[in-house]
């Protein structure tokens, strides 16, 4: 390898030829072929997909929050009516308030459900078995409670705490 050795006249002419390699190993001069050009729109077009793609999945990521947002506001909004009948229950001095703690005392074994979750409609395996244990619980440790106020407590009518009631039967083999 050879170096070359140029001299100079003036300082101002060597910063100009620094400037100058400076500016070719910084920035190299690239000839914009037709291949280069093609490369180039294939890489934006490739991240344009991208962000679509992106821009997609927020969306649906914004869809799931919002549908969540209205569970949580729903949820609140029975927790608070069952707060408002557990304090009439607790007023009128009625077993409401003795079905309260029993219910709390089963639920402590599903401890992601609340009572909002039981008293709604959902049919999901897990929330189904919660429910049908406090009916059960209910059933059992209160004995003068009617299948009637089981209901009202529970938020459904007599015939599904009727339902869970000889299902449980059924299942220890009291009935056939």
């Amino acid at each position: 390898m050879t170096i070359a050795v140029r001299s100079y006249t003036s300082a101002a002419e060597i910063v100009a030829n620094a400037n100058a390699a400076h500016r070719r190993v910084i920035n190299p001069p690239v000839k914009l072929t037709r291949e280069v050009l093609e490369a180039k729109d294939a890489k934006i077009a490739s991240l344009c997909r991208t962000i679509r793609v992106h821009e997609q999945m927020h969306e649906q990521k914004q869809a799931i929050i919002d549908r969540l947002k209205e569970e949580l506001l729903e949820a609140r909004k029975s927790e608070d009516a069952l707060k408002a009948e557990l304090s009439k229950a607790q007023a009128e001095g009625g077993p409401k308030v003795q079905g309260e703690e029993v219910v709390k005392e089963v639920m402590k074994h599903w401890p992601d459900l609340t009572m909002a979750h039981i008293r709604s409609g959902r049919r999901a395996e897990h929330v189904v078995a919660c429910r049908h244990a406090c009916i059960i619980a209910l059933a059992d440790r209160i004995p003068d409670m009617t299948h009637s106020e089981i209901a009202r407590f529970m938020g459904m009518n007599d015939s599904s705490v009727r339902y869970a009631i000889k299902k449980h039967r059924a299942a220890m083999g009291e009935i056939e």
